[in-house]
């Protein structure tokens, strides 16, 4: 999309580095063309405090898988097993598998025989269902980057902080999107937990846009004017222009790849 063309223009080194932490380890390390052969790239990330964070991650590609597998299977550094027949390539940090005909899982051995027991139906998967994430599904096609999370309180936990406090608190489930044109179109889905919490902030966003749409720990708003809000029971949807220097703060914040002071103040 422009603003990505541009910044990779402009910037070739901060925006190769930021691309890099969006993608993520396994992905880089990989030896799939992300550029040639990906359509999209979806990642998982959980948090517990006992394990620590984990990322999945399942890649769509633009045709048939069977080139791909073949020249993952060519590679002398990944040693082949199986699951239940299914084929897994392995090394010490990285294992690859095929799933589907255009999808594959990549990560950390461990989490791809992970995403192996749910494809095999031995374990249930991470997915979120219902009709607000149907909702956020169907939203923005054309978006280079979608986030949903139902546990808007963790996001710090995963990322460098993003949202406010005060744009999170009382929300159950959180989902936005990202459409790198220009100018950066950016939607919000905030599912709160009760009518009254929804009606309360949709007020106080509409009184003090600020105070709620800012990118944490920063001065830099989120939206370039004051953002179109359409509420129904619960939900809210807020849709508005963001600035191309907060939006490469916020993919910086994503990637972790933003200064260094960002994790001092987290």
């Amino acid at each position: 999309d422009d603003f990505a063309k541009r910044w990779r223009n402009e910037q070739p080194d901060i925006w190769q580095k930021t691309w890099n932490g969006l993608l993520g380890n396994a992905v880089v390390a990989s030896p799939i063309d992300t550029g040639h052969d990906v359509l999209r790239i979806t990642r998982a990330a959980t948090t517990d405090e006992s394990i620590g964070n984990r990322d999945f991650f399942l890649i769509e590609t633009k045709g048939d898988v069977s080139r791909i597998v073949r020249r993952v299977g060519e590679d002398k550094s990944f040693e082949r097993t199986t699951m239940s027949g299914l084929p897994i390539w392995r090394r010490p940090e990285l294992a690859i598998t095929r799933l589907g005909p255009t999808t594959i899982a990549v990560g950390k051995p461990a989490e791809v025989d992970e995403l192996v027991r749910v494809r095999l139906g031995v374990k249930l998967d991470l997915k979120i269902t219902g009709q607000m994430f149907d909702r956020f599904q169907a939203l923005d096609k054309e978006s280079t980057l979608r986030l949903i999370t139902r546990e808007p309180g963790n996001l710090s936990r995963v990322f460098h902080p993003i949202f406010t406090r005060e744009l999170l608190a009382d929300t159950n489930l959180f989902g936005f999107s990202l459409a790198l044109h220009s100018p950066v179109r950016c939607r919000l889905l905030l599912r709160m937990s009760s009518d009254e919490k929804a009606t309360a902030l949709e007020r106080d966003i509409r009184a003090d846009p600020q105070r709620f749409l800012r990118v944490e720990s920063s001065d830099a708003m989120l939206f370039a004017q004051p953002p179109e809000i359409d509420r129904s029971g619960h939900n809210l949807e807020l849709r508005f222009a963001m600035p191309d220097a907060s939006a490469k703060l916020l993919l910086q914040r994503l990637a972790k790849t933003d200064a260094p002071a960002t994790v001092a103040a987290q």
